[in-house]
């Protein structure tokens, strides 16, 4: 009996020195040794834009002739709430962690901790004191790379019409009426031109309607409202048990029993200090195993559906106005070439909503977790931070000569109203004449945007 008590305690100490503290077999993720970190893909809405962009080359037969652009925001810092939350109740988290990671014994296996190498990597965290309330959603320096990094890439695909030199009779900008919009505008006019000094915006309405129509809409309001109500299908998968293990896994990593409020704290800061320094690893991701992060991409994705997605006729409409205004730009043979739109993720989510993007056959539910791993409503991919949607009027060498490109996120896109992966003239213009007799029938008032720079 002593031999195996000692055989034991050999190999608990052996399994200490290799790195581990008191590990069990289904808790014994390590993020500082996981090669891949495969989890950064599936941050939602906040994951970085590098993890999941495409980097595809476009047609090298085929002369760009326009060019239209809507894009979101760059990395953002986090809202004034969360600034609060996330530097006053992870302190005491993070030393907590600490603390049982100093007083468990090596023969107290049922603790749950982490590897030494997270660990130390939380060992390390302080929330940046210059990210502050007055500066809550402001637009991130990684932000401002991405923004300037994709305006390189579409130089470099279309450079005779993306030229480094600005005219403001070929080029169109707006954005909305934010900072992260403005500073992600300017990164982009200073990755084309090389400086935004000189570059103009358009001015950008009382109303906002193009932009921001979602702001103006009581009936859209009041649709989102319904998503955070008891039996939605957004709060059923907070009592999942999906979501319950996982509070209960990151509770014993914590070294506390924590909520899941609390949690989605604790992941926000992994989510936007990734998102922030994509080459450093954000050191409370260590909390979460790949699939933990998958459960809450889903509680996430299931948010924005209700949202935005195709769970009701009134989200396919609500960006009537923006599909109109790029459609009768491509149509068009009047100036600008070039426009480009800077907005937010609910825009983007709401836009590619009024195209037919992203529908699964089965709605995403409370219920069906499993059944949806492969779904193509996945905010991770299709409006990730500086997420965007490009349409490209080329004339081509082989037929047909005039066709329409469609990218999103730098991946060429398949529209459905298009029988294949390029539209053709009379596919856009029906889609243009169905859009107008949409627009005409419309409830609410649309203001018609105009290419002009004041």
């Amino acid at each position: 009996m002593m031999m195996m008590y000692m055989g034991i305690l050999l190999f608990l100490m052996t399994s200490h020195t290799r790195g581990y503290i008191l590990q069990s077999p289904d808790t014994d993720y390590c993020l500082s040794k996981d090669p891949v970190r495969e989890q950064f893909k599936h941050f939602a809405t906040k994951t970085a834009y590098q993890f999941v962009r495409g980097n595809e080359n476009i047609m090298e037969e085929c002369l760009p002739l326009k060019f239209w652009l809507l894009t979101r925001h760059g990395t953002r810092y986090p809202s004034a709430k969360d600034i609060a939350k996330i530097s006053e109740i992870l302190p005491g988290i993070q030393e907590n962690i600490s603390t049982l990671a100093n007083k468990t014994s090596i023969l107290n296996s049922k603790k749950h901790t982490l590897c030494k190498e997270d660990l130390d990597l939380l060992s390390t965290w302080r929330w940046d004191s210059t990210i502050t309330a007055d500066k809550a959603e402001f637009l991130s320096s990684q932000g401002w790379a991405d923004l300037h990094g994709l305006a390189g890439y579409y130089q470099k695909q279309f450079p005779t019409l993306l030229k480094n030199k600005y005219s403001k009779n070929n080029f169109f900008f707006r954005h909305t009426d934010t900072q992260r919009t403005k500073g992600s505008f300017q990164a982009f006019a200073e990755g084309l031109f090389g400086s935004y000094e000189h570059v103009k915006a358009a001015s950008i309405p009382e109303n906002d309607t193009l932009l921001r129509p979602y702001d103006y809409l009581a009936e859209w309001k009041n649709q989102e409202e319904k998503i955070y109500e008891e039996g939605s299908e957004y709060e059923k998968f907070k009592e999942s048990k999906y979501l319950l293990d996982l509070v209960e896994q990151v509770s014993k990593k914590a070294g506390n029993t924590v909520n899941l409020k609390t949690v989605e704290i604790m992941f926000k800061a992994c989510t936007y200090q990734q998102a922030w320094r994509i080459d450093e690893l954000s050191p409370w991701c260590a909390l979460f195993t790949p699939e933990q992060v998958k459960v809450l991409e889903y509680l996430h994705d299931l948010e924005e559906f209700y949202r935005c997605g195709s769970s009701s006729n009134l989200n396919r409409y609500v960006t009537e106005e923006l599909l109109d205004n790029l459609l009768d730009f491509l149509i068009s043979n009047a100036e600008p070439k070039v426009v480009a739109y800077f907005a937010h993720s609910t825009t983007v989510e709401l836009f590619l909503t009024s195209l037919n993007i992203a529908v699964d056959d089965t709605s995403p539910t409370a219920d069906n977790y499993e059944e949806m791993v492969k779904r193509k409503w996945r905010t991770s991919e299709i409006a990730p931070f500086s997420s965007n949607l490009a349409a490209i009027d080329l004339l081509c060498e082989t037929t047909p000569r005039r066709r329409f490109v469609f990218m999103l996120n730098e991946r060429l896109l398949e529209v459905p109203w298009c029988q294949d992966t390029t539209c053709t003239w009379g596919e856009i213009l029906r889609k243009k004449n169905k859009v107008e007799n949409s627009l005409k029938k419309m409830l609410f008032h649309t203001f018609r945007h105009h290419y002009v720079v004041l």
